[in-house]
């Protein structure tokens, strides 16, 4: 086998070489080959000892009891076969020499799998994303098996699935990053154990879809992917390249990769060499592998299936297991031909007994009935198709081999399959299932919606592995990284009291603090952060009714306009002073006359870099041109410090709000969210580390149309600025009551859908386009557990922390005081 592929690190090519096949020994050890061996050297001894002057058929005699005896113990006590099993095993084989060659490939290269034979084949491999069939609504369910069998009749070539069910291969670094505290090491330390302890214990698995297609040439290869791409275009499919293809058949082949020294051409050269493989009635025995046992299991089709039955199959998360399918379209023509002739047969029987006055023959009337219903589907414009459906179990021990093959086989039964393991075929099915074809006459012919009835594509698995764990998935663990892999950054987390959406933000926080180098901003309006400061060490901002900590009328930058900063403080002015959250146009007209005379004053009109004058002297230029607009902002003026208080530059800060007058809210939370605004725009010239801010029980701004608009475009220009915007509310009517909140919606690309009542469900449905079954699982859930919405994903999720992150995320305060 020949193959090339690039070295990620030093561009080096990597060839791959195979000039050997795999020993087949049916089992055949090295003690079976003594005992063998001493039983001809007795047999032989014989021979020679007796007299010249016996006859040969004498010598024969005494031999032979010697001979058989032997062969009985090797194959009957070491191996635990029957004789008759050998035999029937090597004729099998004599008759079929091409099933002794194992390796078909002949080289991999340029994204394509070159197969050995007496003519060349192509072939390519496509991995699929599969979406969760269950959390589809009836409509796109149904709509999804029209469209597969709009694919299905769109194929004049064969195609094979693979479905790979295997444990999640995810290797947990022991290397602590470098954190500027010690508390952080020690956060990141302890989730790393958690997180290794947890793979371990509940061993999650994660489900990946393969397509395989063939062709003669290259050209006609290249074609039909860019087909079944687009026919499939509704899901995330990606053709396989050279080092893909290279690791997928790694690890369905017994082989180890030996280097050798560079052989001065620039390359290296690995030599792929076979392990045994031993052949038996019940299974494949593949040296080399960790789970080296592997045995095929057929089914035999009941009367009636459900569309994507297989999703039953594959929801048991049963390790080491592949199934296998192969569609193979067929002549309908020819079908239809045979299908008139078989109706003329039955309605001819079926006349011919009612003739002679004989009872009318029930599974006659039921065939002619079947078989015109085929007809009629084929001349209708449905095709026929040969489908192969095969599983493939693997296991370390013949033991565990078994026992999963039961719970396998109960599965099936479970669905009215009737499932039966394969006896001498299983190295015939292993090939079929290597290479994309089917060599068996094991295939079921079924028309276009029969076919369909396969939909393999039912489970989705989060496949990356990049960022913090977020929880759950079915069998499945979910990764979240808010900066890799997404459209932006914002998230947003909705949920009634008491679902669990502020546990989770603060498990998921924690998490990003210790493992990534994001900042985060926290405003925290019912003092729940608290734990969480202590817990990663971040700086605790107090903002009290006493003390807002923040000069609203302060520059923070030299980039910032003056003409922006008067739009920002007239927002926060109408929601601090206007009359339910608005201002008349005289309103602002007479204030922005009193910003632009405060900052006169102390000549700031063309040089926002000189002091910046306090809320006292904005006041009295207000007094000046409107009494009520003063008394209004009166009662506030005092809580204004002239120089803001709020550190700068540091990674992680909770603002907390909760000793802060809760009318007062809004408006300070507004302050804030622009002060870390124009934090952000600044750390984009200076190259700063990724930044998150969070707000907790946004609806405190929400509420008011400019803070609904002022986080609209706050959630639109943040990822420009390699920031995320996270939002959590357990008052969604306040966001989908605006078009502004709708947007901010729409603008976050990961949602959580915790709990829901009946009141706020249907805006939910309405907004985020939920399927029924959807709606009723968010109505249902429990603590903890959510729908997780992406642009890419939709899934079921358990957040999961550790005894630790529990008490940390904890919600009450009195809980918070105790960690």
């Amino acid at each position: 086998m020949r193959g090339a592929m690039m070295r990620a690190n030093n561009k080096v090519e990597l060839t791959l070489l195979l000039d050997q096949q795999p020993r087949i020994l049916f089992g055949m050890t090295f003690r079976q080959l003594l005992i063998l061996s001493c039983g001809l050297a007795i047999g032989f001894s014989i021979w020679q000892w007796q007299p010249i002057s016996s006859s040969v058929l004498l010598g024969a005699v005494c031999m032979v009891p010697v001979i058989v005896t032997t062969l009985l113990f090797a194959f009957l006590t070491v191996r635990g076969r029957s004789l008759g099993e050998w035999i029937l095993i090597v004729f099998v084989w004599m008759l079929t020499p091409e099933q002794l060659k194992i390796y078909k490939i002949k080289e991999i290269r340029d994204h394509v799998v070159v197969l050995d034979g007496a003519r060349e084949q192509y072939q390519a491999i496509m991995r699929v994303e599969g979406k969760n069939f269950e959390l589809l609504s009836d409509a796109d369910q149904a709509a999804i098996i029209e469209i597969f069998q709009r694919f299905l009749n769109g194929l004049s070539y064969p195609i094979s699935i693979y479905v790979r069910i295997a444990p999640l291969s995810y290797h947990i670094s022991t290397l602590v990053p470098s954190q500027p505290t010690p508390l952080l090491r020690s956060v990141y330390a302890h989730y790393l154990s958690f997180l290794s302890l947890h793979i371990s214990e509940k061993q999650p698995v994660e489900v990946m879809y393969y397509l395989n297609v063939s062709a003669t040439d290259k050209e006609q290869l290249n074609a039909r992917v860019n087909e079944i791409c687009r026919m499939l275009s509704h899901l995330s499919i990606h053709r396989l390249d050279t080092n893909d293809l290279i690791s997928f058949y790694n690890l369905l082949l017994p082989n180890k990769m030996e280097p050798v020294a560079q052989d001065g051409t620039g390359r290296f050269l690995d030599v792929l060499k076979p392990e045994p493989i031993y052949v038996t009635s019940k299974w494949l025995e593949m040296e080399g592998m960790q789970h080296r046992y592997i045995a095929c299991v057929t089914i035999q089709l009941p009367k009636n299936v459900h569309n994507a039955w297989l999703r039953h199959v594959i929801q048991a998360y049963e390790p080491h297991v592949d199934l296998y399918i192969h569609y193979q379209p067929q002549e309908s023509s020819l079908m239809v031909k045979f299908l008139r002739r078989k109706a003329i047969e039955l309605g001819g029987s079926l006349r011919v007994a009612e003739k002679y006055g004989e009872n009318s023959n029930f599974i006659t009337r039921r065939a002619l009935k079947e078989v015109e219903h085929v007809r009629d589907e084929l001349l209708q414009g449905s095709h026929l198709y040969a489908v192969t459906f095969l599983v493939f179990v693997r296991a370390s021990s013949c033991e565990e081999l078994k026992e999963r093959i039961k719970r396998i086989r109960l599965v099936l039964r479970s669905l009215d399959f009737r499932a039966s393991p394969l006896t001498f075929q299983h190295q015939q099915a292993f090939l079929s299932f290597c290479y994309g074809y089917s060599s068996m006459n094991k295939g079921h012919l079924l028309t276009t919606e029969g076919t369909a009835s396969f939909y393999p594509f039912v489970e989705q698995t989060l496949t990356s592995k990049e960022g913090v764990l977020l929880g759950t998935s079915s069998k499945s663990i979910v990764f979240i990284d808010p900066f890799k892999g997404r459209l932006n950054a914002n998230m947003a987390i909705l949920g009634v009291p008491g679902s669990g959406k502020s546990f989770a933000l603060k498990v998921i926080l924690a998490r990003l603090a210790a493992v990534s180098a994001v900042a985060i901003d926290i405003i925290d309006v019912e003092g729940e952060y608290r734990g969480w400061t202590k817990f990663v060490g971040a700086a605790h901002v107090q903002i009290t009714s006493n003390n807002f900590g923040i000069n609203p009328l302060e520059f923070q930058s030299p980039q910032n306009n003056l003409n922006e900063k008067f739009t920002t403080l007239l927002h926060f002015f109408e929601i601090l002073i206007g009359e339910a959250g608005t201002l008349s146009q005289r309103e602002k007209v007479l204030l922005s006359q009193s910003l632009n005379e405060t900052y006169k004053e102390h000549s700031m009109a063309n040089d926002p870099k000189k002091p910046v004058p306090s809320m006292e002297t904005f006041a009295r230029h207000l007094r000046n041109r409107d009494e009520e607009l003063y008394l209004r902002l009166l009662p506030y003026v005092h809580l204004f410090p002239g120089k803001t208080e709020i550190p700068n530059h540091v990674q992680h800060v909770v603002y907390d709000m909760l000793d802060l007058n809760e009318e007062l809210r809004p408006a300070i939370i507004f302050l804030v969210t622009n002060r870390l605004w124009n934090n952000l725009r600044e750390a984009r010239w200076k190259e700063e580390a990724r930044h998150l801010v969070v707000i907790d029980e946004a609806w405190f701004l929400t509420k008011f149309k400019q803070g609904s608009a002022f986080l609209e475009e706050f959630a639109r220009r943040i990822r420009k600025y390699g920031g995320g915007l996270w939002i959590s509310t357990q008052q969604q009517e306040d966001i989908f009551s605006s078009e502004a909140g709708k947007n901010l919606l729409s603008l976050c690309n990961t949602k959580l859908i915790f709990k829901q009542d009946i009141s706020g469900i249907r805006a939910i449905r309405d907004t985020l386009n939920l399927s029924e079954a959807q709606m009723r699982y968010v109505q249902t859930a429990a603590i903890g557990q959510a729908i997780y919405l992406t642009d890419k994903a939709t899934s079921t999720i358990d957040i999961i922390a550790s005894e630790r992150e529990a008490m940390m995320a904890a919600s009450t305060r009195r809980q918070n005081s105790q960690i």
